[in-house]
């Protein structure tokens, strides 16, 4: 009888340890599980909202130009997957442009946008093309560097302009911020400035006439006073 009451005594005994290490392993494993996705959704939210300068692998700088000539407004580019390239380009060079010319619409683009007005790159060459007899140019700046998004867009267009790029080095890779920046320091002050910045801007010689987030040829000849 003694020996039967130790025997059960082990097995419950036995039994009882083996919950205790099922918890245990449990709580072990849930530990290194909460942690893998602590750090997966970390590290997702630290690169959202960015231009994916990060993600540039040593061929895709290949593709990138860092140094500007404002010539380049006046070529015709054959934007294939290929052979696309962004070029790079900060305040001072915008600046340079638009005392040049009479008219300048620089228009920041985001290509992972999956609206039409992203998609459909054509819109901006086919507007400018109107009043290209003005002197006017067009300055279409991707806020990314990622060139998967941008070829994707390109490719199934016919669009032969350039591809300039807001410069890593010079605004850093926040969008949100870059926009802002980039808005600030091209205002002349006589447009009210905004938390987010603005997509679409449209000077007359070096002056700001003209921010928002859209523009048509309509609103374009409005502005400019085109009959």
């Amino acid at each position: 009888m003694l020996l039967q009451t130790s025997f059960y005594i082990n097995v419950v005994f036995l039994i009882y340890l083996w919950e205790i290490v099922n918890l245990i392993s449990l709580q072990i494993m849930n530990k290194y599980i909460c942690s893998y996705l602590l750090i997966f959704f970390c590290s997702c939210a630290i690169h959202i909202n960015e231009n994916d300068f990060w993600t540039l692998d040593k061929s895709d700088l290949e593709f990138i130009v860092s140094e500007f000539s404002p010539n380049l407004l006046d070529q015709k580019f054959n934007n294939s997957e290929d052979s696309l390239k962004l070029y790079e380009i900060e305040q001072a060079d915008i600046l340079n442009i638009t005392k040049k010319h009479r008219y300048t619409w620089v228009a920041l683009w985001r290509p992972f946008c999956s609206s039409d007005f992203c998609r459909n790159i054509n819109y901006y060459s086919n507007v400018s093309e109107e009043f290209s007899n003005l002197d006017f140019k067009l300055i279409l700046i991707s806020e990314t560097y990622n060139l998967r998004d941008i070829r994707k867009v390109v490719k199934n267009s016919t669009f032969t302009k350039p591809i300039f790029v807001l410069k890593n080095s010079y605004y850093g890779k926040k969008l949100r911020k870059n926009r802002v920046r980039f808005f600030d320091e091209l205002n002349n002050n006589s447009i009210p400035k905004t938390k987010f910045g603005y997509s679409n801007l449209l000077f007359k010689d070096s002056t700001l006439i003209y921010a928002g987030d859209s523009i048509s040829s309509d609103l374009i000849k409005d502005k400019i006073g085109f009959i």
